[in-house]
């Protein structure tokens, strides 16, 4: 029985329709959704981001805009489910994108990963 899905996301159109996939199985299994996006830590951990890309125009470390992008990606998972009446968590994690959705499938114990590519 299909009681946890894992939706990794990056916030790319295949990404966005997997998780609307997967709440609507969510929906129709009676089962609840775990959102993740993982931050690759192999990049981009100590430049800034220029001012004039930021939303305030004010620097902001690399670090924090990812995480902000990583919020923004699961949020996106977590209205839809909250929209269908879908139980949800949202999980952000550093690291190898790869190991981080194996892993997590594993601390959460989901019972299928639904993911855009």
């Amino acid at each position: 029985m299909i009681s946890i899905i894992l939706v990794p996301s990056d916030g790319s159109k295949t990404a966005q329709k997997a998780a609307a996939y997967a709440v609507d199985l969510a929906k129709q299994l009676n089962a609840s959704i775990v959102a993740l996006s993982v931050i690759d830590d192999r990049s981009f951990t100590t430049h800034a981001v220029p001012a004039s890309e930021t939303a305030r125009n004010m620097t902001e470390p690399v670090d924090d805009y990812l995480r902000g992008a990583a919020e923004g990606y699961t949020g996106e998972v977590k209205n839809l489910c909250d929209q269908s009446g879908i139980a949800a968590r949202i999980v952000i994690k550093r690291g190898h994108p790869v190991e981080e959705i194996v892993k997590e499938a594993k601390r959460s114990k989901a019972n299928l990963i639904v993911m855009g590519s």
